[in-house]
């Protein structure tokens, strides 16, 4: 009987792998790759072997079966529901990535402020062992994602106290976040740092261990290797909620005029970065930053002149709420907006229980009100941008979307708690009189 079902799969393999391989070649008619039928066998391949490869990553048994899960729908995404997203986008940035990773030499090297350049190393590095196969290429970055989202996990688990495996399964398995997290580009580098700091944060911020400050400047400056503005969006919540923890007036005194200085170096870097010459010309860089993503069928102007102070203020709710909640069904008329419709929707709605179940004294949590500055103060940085691109607005949000959900089910879940345990101890009042009258 096993012998008859090994033929069986033998044969259902044997006979689904041309068609797999004609549905490939079909769909990659924009990737750069000469033979996709030997592409895409060699992805196959290079994805069992990093699945194989969790087995023997520092996590418990229950993480790296939950991880090879995750995994496993991972793969799926990123080897075939991609394929269509690939088919309808001919100038993808991945296509350049790939292309310049198969030069012999890495033409150029890294930079602090050179998002670009920093990624096209990664991808150059990933590339050396994949013998010019784009779907590998991908499936590496892909990994990436999931390490990504696997440290915003256990900065969760720590921040908890205990662990709770369908977290992972929610937040991984979070459709735009399982989908950019698995292309091949910026946004897969960018969560692993994100996530390192998140880890980090929360570890410095329950247990107050130095220690824990080591993935916090790891990560961040992974992250500003590739977004220089991420710098001040990671440091800035830290610095806030971690100064408070610190009990030596010297060492607060300290660790506020590191990081200040950190500050202004970045904002240096980022002022660089976008051409400003002083300070004051800021206001102005942001909204031509908007204006050029202001592109595309999602693509809608700023309703406000926001190069004025009183603009920007007028501006910034919209704009916040639109880095993190939109596009809304109706907002983007393509089969793609309509389905980021539904589950900001649906994230909308976690939020309104969230924000009904939540208490005032949740955000005397540290690490509740690190989370919170932390969307805060990215949503105040991508307001503009992701207005002026709706479908660019849920490839960004990738960056806080893990934070966010995890956030919001920490908070809905807490005052359903909350609200339990207030009827228990009613309740049993309630009991304790009646017995007295008795």
């Amino acid at each position: 009987m096993k012998r008859a079902t090994e033929l069986v799969v033998a044969g259902v393999i044997g006979a689904g792998t041309p068609v797999v391989l004609g549905i490939v070649a079909s769909f990659g008619r924009n990737v750069p790759s000469d033979d996709l039928a030997a592409d895409y066998l060699v992805a196959c391949l290079w994805a069992l072997a990093l699945g194989a490869s969790v087995l023997f990553w520092p996590a418990s048994a229950a993480d790296r079966r939950a991880l090879l899960r995750v995994w496993a729908v991972k793969v799926a995404v990123t080897l075939g529901l991609m394929l269509p997203y690939e088919r309808h986008y001919a100038g993808l940035d991945a296509y350049s990535y790939f292309q310049q990773a198969q030069l012999s030499h890495l033409n150029s090297g890294v930079g602090l402020i050179d998002g670009t350049r920093n990624t096209l190393a990664v991808a150059w590095l990933l590339a050396r062992p994949l013998g010019g196969s784009y779907h590998a290429l991908k499936v590496s970055f892909s990994l990436l994602g999931l390490i990504g989202v696997y440290l915003t996990y256990r900065a969760a688990v720590l921040a908890l106290g205990r662990e709770d495996v369908r977290l992972l399964y929610f937040i991984a398995l979070f459709p735009s976040v399982l989908f950019w997290s698995s292309i091949l580009g910026k946004d897969p580098v960018a969560l692993v740092g994100i996530g390192l700091c998140e880890y980090g944060a929360v570890g410095w911020l329950r247990r107050r261990r130095a220690g824990y400050l080591v993935p916090v400047a790891a990560g961040t400056l992974l992250a500003v290797c590739i977004r220089i503005w991420l710098g001040p969006v990671l440091l800035a919540p830290t610095l806030l909620v971690g100064l408070s923890r610190i009990r030596s007036i010297a060492a607060r005194v300290a660790t506020a005029a590191a990081g200040a200085s950190i500050l202004l170096v970045l904002a240096r870097f980022l002022m660089q970065k976008l051409g400003m010459g002083s300070p004051g010309e800021a206001l102005a860089a942001m909204a031509a930053l908007a204006q050029g993503f202001a592109h595309g069928g999602s693509a809608q102007q700023l309703p406000v002149d926001i190069s004025r102070p009183a603009g920007l203020l007028e501006f910034l709710p919209l704009g916040m709420f639109t880095a993190l909640f939109r596009p809304l069904p109706g907002d983007v008329p393509s089969a793609f907006g309509l389905i980021a419709g539904l589950e900001n929707l649906a994230l909308l709605l976690l939020a309104a229980v969230a924000a009904y179940r939540a208490r005032w004294r949740d955000l005397r949590d540290p690490v509740v009100l690190w989370v919170v500055l932390l969307l805060l103060i990215w949503s105040v940085a991508y307001a503009a941008v992701s207005y002026g691109n709706l479908g660019a607005a849920v490839r960004f949000k990738l960056q806080v979307l893990p934070a966010l959900l995890a956030l919001l089910l920490y908070l809905a879940h807490a005052g359903h708690g909350a609200a339990r345990a207030r009827e228990a101890r009613r309740v049993h009042t309630v009991g304790r009189g009646g017995a007295r009258e008795g």
